[in-house]
């Protein structure tokens, strides 16, 4: 299943985003809103096709809709640009959204989050950290997630969805339901579709490196040797209660298993003692995610290793009984990173 996201809006960005077919985020007034690239980093892992959930401030959460094909990549809408007065904040990062399966009754947070279920594997993990933190504008769901999450519109929604992906009506927000006017085409979207790569510099550091693997997951196949051919991807992934993230993880579907490719990123040398940390990522993946018969492998990204670093990796892949690591070595040049594989 592809990325299923989760997009927060509030009662006077819901109507417009319905309205105008479009999802967002925003770091928030008086910030410098040019440059934000862990907004940019987690919206660059949409992609054609993708499931989208909203999460409507203190109302809950309404969908289903995807990401649109066209234009195929996020973009940029300066804090001047299109709606952003009707906005009421700079919504400077946006993909096209279109209709998939939309209900006009959401799932509350209850539902959602606090009702617990008596296995702590069904707990939609995701969503809880989310709510903990509450720092993120769009943020991803396991594909068993989104699954469940569906299985509660379809409930609360017995009569079935209000539009498809074939609707070219216009929808709208009204006394907390979704509504459709069928006598009334979607207006077209006509701000500016400019993608936002030159706010990535590699350079600049760790959040910039993910950023520009988000962007090009799937899309530069010169990264498949180091990511794969993932059926899922997320960045900033919560692992525990402690808050603790791992950069990329992404999800692989083999004949009878699936990868888990744990990433970490590192833009300088990493140290022995750091190693540990992808251990504790390792037990979450296995405890909360992966099914028996799948396959863990740890991966390690970073700017040269100290002495014994490398054999500290390969000694935890191998107490956990995951597959034997792999450690690249990468580099600048120009504004693109090279990677090298080291084990």
């Amino acid at each position: 299943m592809p990325t299923p996201h989760v997009f927060v809006v509030n009662e006077r960005t819901f109507p417009l985003h319905l309205r105008y077919r479009f999802a967002g985020t925003t770091p928030g007034s008086g910030s410098k809103v040019e440059r934000h690239i862990r907004l940019l980093a987690d919206i660059a892992r949409t992609r054609p096709g993708d499931p989208v959930l909203f999460y409507l401030q203190g109302h809950g959460f309404y969908g289903i809709f995807r990401i649109a094909e066209e234009p195929s990549y996020p973009f940029w809408e300066p804090p001047d640009g299109y709606l952003q007065k009707e906005l009421g904040l700079p919504l400077i990062y946006r993909v096209r959204i279109c209709p998939f399966e939309v209900y006009p009754r959401p799932i509350t947070e209850w539902e959602a989050i606090d009702r617990l279920p008596v296995y702590s594997r069904d707990i939609r993990w995701s969503l809880l950290y989310r709510k903990l933190r509450g720092e993120r504008g769009c943020s991803y769901l396991f594909p068993h997630e989104f699954e469940s999450m569906r299985a509660l519109f379809q409930a609360a929604n017995p009569e079935g969805p209000l539009c498809d992906e074939n609707e070219n009506s216009c929808l709208d927000w009204e006394n907390g339901q979704i509504r459709v006017d069928r006598g009334t085409p979607a207006p077209p979207y006509t701000g500016q579709l400019k993608p936002p790569l030159d706010h990535i510099q590699v350079r600049q550091g760790e959040t910039h490196l993910q950023a520009w693997l988000t962007w090009h997951i799937g899309r530069d196949r010169q990264l498949d040797d180091l990511v794969g051919q993932p059926c899922w991807f997320a960045n900033e992934v919560y692992a525990g209660t402690g808050m603790q993230r791992m950069d990329l993880l992404t999800i692989e579907r083999e004949n009878s298993y699936r990868r888990f490719r744990i990433i970490e990123l590192k833009t300088t040398r990493t140290e022995k003692g750091e190693v540990e940390q992808i251990r504790r990522y390792i037990w979450w993946v296995r405890e909360y995610v992966a099914n028996q018969e799948d396959r863990i492998r740890p991966i390690w990204i970073s700017k040269g290793f100290s002495e014994g670093a490398i054999e500290a990796l390969q000694k935890i892949a191998k107490e956990e009984n995951c597959e034997p690591p792999e450690i690249w070595n990468w580099e600048p040049r120009g504004n693109r990173p090279l990677f090298e594989r080291l084990k």
